[in-house]
């Protein structure tokens, strides 16, 4: 086994003969969404278990674990590994993108439960993610006289509105999305703000999307208004010809004795950092 360590962040592979290529490898991130202290004390209520992180993904953290341990036992020459990573919750940039592109960490399949979609169905697409600052100058006034300023607020507004009428939506039902999620700006109640700055959650459906929507970004840009990335990280996609989905398709319906279909899913996960290495 060992340890990758990344700006405090620790990855811990456990392999039965490469760590750095094993055949088939199980991954579990084993950090969680933040929650109030009450949330981290389970219940088990009938056949189900409460509590932060149980589905997403402490649970199949412990199914896979549990697995591990029985293939071993009853195949010691099994080429596999335990893949766990701690922040893919906060963008997985130091764990699973660290791991992959900067020890060299390669595998030929990846079993990765990280979804909400049942245990029927198995995810094709995912959501990539572009997160991005847009910071507005303007110039202050009172704000009795607004007319002798230049409202950097109002430049927000109007940015975002251009933006939304724009979002390519060529599949109605998955499509990219731009989320104002956080605004700041101006210095008090009775001025006309100097500076705004919006933070734009941008999740993009495909490559052809995330293409068109820097394109828009760029057209909307002026010299007042400066863009700063924090995320940038590519539409996670596999055809369902893929000869490990279809034997995914064929395993889980012999288990669970049901259909089991192909899903496209409008979060994200660290499959897209295994992706671009096939």
């Amino acid at each position: 086994s060992e340890t990758i360590e990344h700006n405090g962040f620790h990855t811990l592979i456990i392999a039965t003969k490469s760590l750095q290529s094993p055949a088939l490898s199980f991954y579990s991130h084993l950090d969680v969404v933040e929650a109030p202290q009450k949330c981290f004390t389970p219940t088990i209520t009938e056949d189900r278990l409460h509590g932060r992180g149980s589905g997403d993904m402490k649970g199949p953290a412990a199914s896979l674990i549990n697995a591990f341990i029985q293939i071993v036992n009853d195949n010691p020459d099994a080429d596999i590994c335990l893949f766990l990573p701690t922040d893919e919750e906060s963008g997985g940039q130091n764990c699973a993108k660290y791991t992959v592109e900067e020890y060299g960490f390669r595998t030929k399949c990846v079993i990765m439960p990280d979804s909400g979609s049942g245990l029927d169905t198995l995810i094709t697409h995912q959501k990539g993610i572009y997160f991005l600052d847009v910071i507005f100058q303007g110039t202050s006034a009172h704000g009795s006289r607004p007319w002798e300023g230049n409202s950097a607020t109002q430049k927000l507004f109007d940015f975002n509105q251009k933006l939304q009428s724009r979002i390519p939506k060529s599949n109605p039902d998955y499509f990219s999305t731009a989320n104002p999620s956080m605004i700041t700006g101006g210095e008090s109640f009775n001025s006309v703000a100097a500076q705004a700055k919006l933070t734009l959650d941008i999740r993009t459906a495909s490559a052809e999307d995330k293409k068109q929507l820097q394109e828009i970004l760029e057209e909307l840009k002026d010299e007042n208004i400066t863009y700063q990335i924090n995320f940038d990280d590519p539409a996670f996609e596999v055809s369902t010809k893929n000869q490990y989905m279809q034997l995914a398709k064929k395993v889980t319906e012999e288990v669970i004795q049901k259909p089991v279909h192909f899903k496209k899913e409008h979060g994200g996960s660290d499959g897209r950092f295994f992706q671009k290495y096939d």
